[in-house]
């Protein structure tokens, strides 16, 4: 059932984004002390070629940035170093993050590594003794209940942080980027005073908007939209003609007009990707099918110990150009139904017990056969769709989506078959589980 926010007349919307600037190198340096005053990238695997996901402050400074090549960071830094990234500690920051902002708001939507939406409208610090202490009008509203998750962050004394507070998402956020603006090193909050929305962004240059892209920036450079107020000005149908479905939506977002609610975990917000990086590019279509099924196997291994179902999948592939195509595609889970789990919880939810495990179906696609609406299967039609280009292949990300508790719907007659496939799956995780992912290999891995 779909949660609804329902507001006082008058009552102005405070919503909070929360951003942890260089989240995941923050995380490497905490593991490694050594790094904390030195110029690192943390790359997903040690190749020239490899996409940067993260920079030190010291890289940062040097001019090294997200999305660079490691090769094109090295040249501005000789002396960077590569770091691999430790996803398993990344998940568990992610976690303890979004139980701090839980604990202040029911309304709490995971945006990504380090970032998170919270709906804090009319609400009220908890203390363990309100019930004996006065209740002072600084213990009410959104101000106090920012300030009191930016003391929350600060106190894992691991990351600088990063809040915008105002009342829509898309304000909240181009207010923490325009922070970061000034205060590349700094942390703090933000806010845009009620009703002063485009007041506020109308000073600021148009690549700040979350929707912006570096093609649509490029666009708008030769046509002389470089700041907001430029932008809002346009007429939704100049900007349609020019720009099509994205133009009217740009030009909302220059006036500070957003009206979408913030998704709790329960009602599908988060994502989880697996990467494949090729070194070298290449065009072997056997080679990319093969590494699509290991990338859908590592999710589907995921899904299934939180107790999750994916109802979207999308695969993205980024050519030797750097060119990208994504392709979208719904799953139809079998036999599946939604339920509260009494074993989820957080953003991904904790290891599940062994005991549990029998309770859940292994999820589609985790082993590549039987079922038509597998993962892999309609991962491996997500990809032919997207492949268009006789292009050597660099980069494929495969993403699911609209995460929601998943449960068994008992059926009414048994299917031998199906009753096989989960007795093999259940087999292959225990094998895996004691030896590691590679004990068992599927002929669809191997090339």
């Amino acid at each position: 059932m779909d949660t609804i926010l329902v507001y006082a007349i008058g009552m102005f919307r405070q919503i909070v984004h929360l951003d942890l600037p260089r989240f995941i190198a923050s995380i490497e340096a905490a593991i490694e002390p050594m790094l904390k005053t030195k110029a690192f990238a943390v790359v997903p695997t040690v190749s020239p070629r490899a996409p940067v996901v993260d920079v030190s402050l010291e890289a940062w400074r040097d001019g090294a940035r997200k999305g660079m090549r490691f090769h094109e960071a090295k040249k501005l830094i000789p002396q960077l170093r590569a770091v691999r990234p430790h996803w398993g500690a990344a998940r568990s920051a992610g976690e303890r993050l979004f139980e701090i902002a839980h604990g202040l708001s029911p309304f709490v939507e995971p945006a990504g590594h380090g970032h998170l939406f919270a709906d804090v409208t009319g609400g009220e610090v908890p203390h363990a003794d309100s019930a004996r202490r006065p209740r002072s009008e600084a213990e009410w509203g959104g101000d106090a209940m920012a300030n009191r998750l930016l003391s929350e962050v600060r106190s894992l004394r691991m990351f600088n942080c990063v809040l915008g507070v105002a009342t829509n998402k898309l304000v909240s956020k181009v207010a923490d980027r325009a922070f970061k603006l000034w205060q590349p090193c700094g942390d703090g909050i933000l806010r845009v005073e009620p009703e002063r929305e485009e007041e506020f962004l109308a000073p600021l240059p148009v690549t700040l908007l979350p929707e912006m892209h570096s093609k649509t920036a490029g666009l708008f450079d030769l046509l002389n939209i470089r700041f907001m107020r430029d932008l809002a000005g346009l007429d939704p149908v100049q900007a349609h003609s020019v720009l099509g479905k994205k133009g009217p939506v740009l030009v909302r977002g220059a006036r500070g007009i957003d009206d979408s609610p913030v998704r709790p975990y329960t009602e599908g917000a988060d994502a989880i990707d697996e990467r494949v990086i090729f070194s070298p590019d290449t065009n072997d279509w056997s080679l990319i099918r093969a590494k699509l099924f290991v990338a859908v196997e590592k999710l589907s291994v995921l899904l299934y110990e939180r107790g999750l179902a994916a109802r979207s999948l999308s695969v993205e592939v980024t050519y030797t150009d750097l060119d990208t195509a994504r392709r979208h595609r719904a799953i139809k889970l079998e036999n599946e139904s939604l339920s509260q789990n009494p074993c989820r919880g957080g953003p991904l939810g904790p290891p599940m017990k062994r005991e549990h495990l029998k309770m859940l179906p292994y999820m589609p696609g985790s082993l590549g056969i039987g079922s038509k609406h597998s993962l892999f299967t309609e991962a491996d039609a997500a990809l032919e769709a997207a492949c268009t280009r006789r292009v050597r292949v660099k980069c494929l990300v495969v993403e699911v989506s609209d995460l929601k508790p998943a449960s068994r719907q008992i059926g009414l007659f048994r299917d031998p078959q199906e009753e096989r496939r989960q007795r093999l799956a259940g087999a292959v995780h225990a094998v895996r589980s004691r030896f590691g992912f590679d004990a068992i290999r599927f002929g669809a891995s191997i090339v």
